[in-house]
């Protein structure tokens, strides 16, 4: 039977424990990265170009699409999931449960305002970079799988 990664890190070698130091840090300062910049009542100006085409989902889409495929990572290298669709559901209700809380978050900044198209956003965002990790690792995630 296979255990979770959690029960026996110190049975990793020193190279797989710094990926998974990597893999969560990255993560971790991305998520800091996204609560930084929705902290801000004064959006980057290269942002403020593109909310005035009214394409403020693209950015919500994207932003979360690199969340996504970070979160996709990181929880690949902790668990070792050998079933994708619990990996992709794992990835998409932490996504969506950051971007609620992000979005929750914008309404104590001045200036800023929650919206629900942000979170449809964001959502979709974190499913397409779940999707792009796993076409970037679908050889190595299928023959875990097959073991």
């Amino acid at each position: 039977m296979h255990k979770p990664a959690f029960l026996f890190l110190n049975g990793w070698g020193a190279r797989r424990r710094a990926l998974l130091l990597l893999v969560w840090f990255s993560l971790a300062g991305y998520s800091f990265l996204i609560f930084f910049l929705s902290s801000s009542s004064h959006p980057v100006p290269f942002f403020e170009v593109i909310q005035e085409y009214h394409s403020d989902w693209i950015l919500h889409g994207v932003e979360y699409a690199l969340f996504g495929f970070l979160c996709a990572r990181a929880l690949n290298v902790f668990f070792r999931y050998r079933w994708i669709p619990a990996l992709v559901f794992f990835v998409f209700c932490a996504g969506v449960l950051y971007g609620a809380f992000d979005e929750w978050h914008q309404s104590f900044v001045p200036g800023r305002d929650p919206s629900l198209y942000d979170g449809l956003a964001d959502a979709a965002g974190v499913l397409a970079g779940a999707w792009f990790w796993l076409r970037r690792n679908r050889k190595r995630v299928e023959a875990r799988c097959r073991r």
